[in-house]
């Protein structure tokens, strides 16, 4: 006969009763014993059911070997996810932030198996993230951590629906903390000439007498350089920052008028195609003559790419302000912001300002990267007054 009891230990003079309770039950005549680890009793009871109903479909041959896995720690469970993710060549910084979310998940509600996952602790982590002031775009990230896990443990045959799949993601317009704004035509010449020259101009202002050797000023006019070519790049064709950084001049065409970001690059890990205007073609092929670099050579030297820090810098140099009075930023991927801000102004179909984003969808592009600032709202209600039937 099934049951659960709190077994005693010690020596015969001195018994006491564990605290929490055990299973006891016999299956086609072989006997199991196993600690529920728990001191509620009700709970030890369902524990004592869930094991005799596994050990019966077992002894009948009906428990399937992904039923034990399922069973087993949630520790094993997130180590297999992570090598599926690694087996998928995703980024060392996706696979971090992936395993980041789920350890903190489990720790925060005791999840011991995939059996104890469930939507309400997505709810309730959602609650204590809010109560952390964290912005909706940065607790989104983390429950799709949640609902990717979730499809993982369905598809790899560990539970037969995910605990997940209810779990809808936060409206990232509201109560948005982030929004970046796009260069104007006037700032972006302002960056790069601050770009060309701040590294001579903070040499010479170092020094006494401001000298500077021809040899360093041969560096550091070459530093510069690099530094406005970079963002001239970003600014033209929409590359992120990585993914220009990892760029060689064998992904370029022989006129340099597109270039291929390799899947293992490229955010999407697909591989992409850019699209480069004449004129920054010539400025690339310039400056490839002058560092007389090997086709399988970086575009851009990684001693002189410019950093984070570097790029701000720079905007202040040019008289940029970080943050503008309706609270809209200005940092290295407003570059790419400001492409497809161009793209937009200068009237191109949305469609395809949304392939040369190598955006999924058209909203992302539309809405998140377009700066409605950048546009000429007033000729557009202007165009108006030509339709008859908008004249008074």
């Amino acid at each position: 006969m099934p049951r659960v009891f709190q077994p005693k230990y010690g020596p015969s003079h001195d018994r006491r009763q564990c605290r929490t309770y055990w299973a006891d039950f016999s299956i086609r005549g072989l006997r199991h014993r196993v600690p529920l680890k728990t001191r509620d009793k009700k709970v030890a009871l369902h524990g004592l059911a869930d094991l005799v109903r596994r050990e019966e479909r077992r002894a009948a041959g009906i428990w399937a070997p992904s039923e034990d896995r399922a069973t087993g720690p949630i520790s094993a469970l997130l180590a297999e996810f992570t090598a599926s993710l690694v087996a998928r060549g995703v980024s060392a910084r996706h696979l971090q932030s992936r395993t980041k979310d789920l350890s903190e998940f489990a720790d925060t509600f005791g999840v011991r198996t995939a059996a104890d996952l469930d939507p309400t602790q997505a709810d309730r982590w959602i609650a204590a993230l809010r109560s952390r002031d964290l912005a909706p775009a940065t607790i989104n990230g983390r429950l799709r951590a949640l609902k990717q896990f979730g499809r993982w443990l369905v598809a790899y045959g560990r539970l037969t629906r995910s605990p997940f799949g209810t779990v809808r993601l936060l409206n990232e317009q509201i109560g948005r903390r982030h929004k970046r704004r796009a260069l104007a035509p006037e700032q972006l010449d302002r960056l790069l000439q601050a770009a060309r020259e701040r590294p001579l101009t903070e040499a010479r202002a170092r020094r006494s007498g401001g000298r500077v050797s021809l040899k360093e000023r041969a560096r550091l006019g070459l530093l510069g350089r690099t530094r406005a070519l970079v963002y001239a790049f970003c600014a033209g064709t929409g590359a992120r920052r990585e993914e220009t950084r990892q760029l060689r001049w064998q992904d370029l065409e022989r006129d340099a008028r597109s270039a291929v970001i390799a899947a293992g690059h490229a955010k999407s890990r697909r591989e992409q195609r850019l699209f480069i205007h004449s004129d920054l073609a010539l400025a690339l092929r310039e400056y490839r003559t002058l560092l007389r670099s090997a086709p399988d050579d970086v575009l851009f030297p990684h001693r002189m790419f410019p950093t984070i820090r570097t790029f701000h810098k720079d905007a202040a140099a040019a008289g940029i302000e970080r943050v503008d009075r309706a609270g809209h930023v200005i940092d290295f991927h407003a570059l790419r912001t400001t492409f497809i801000s161009r793209l937009s102004a200068a009237g191109v179909h949305p469609r395809t300002a949304q392939a040369l984003a190598r955006h999924g969808s058209l909203e992302l592009t539309m809405q998140t990267y377009t700066d409605v600032d950048q546009l000429d709202l007033r000729g557009a209600a202007e165009l108006l007054k030509e339709h008859p039937r908008t004249r008074p």
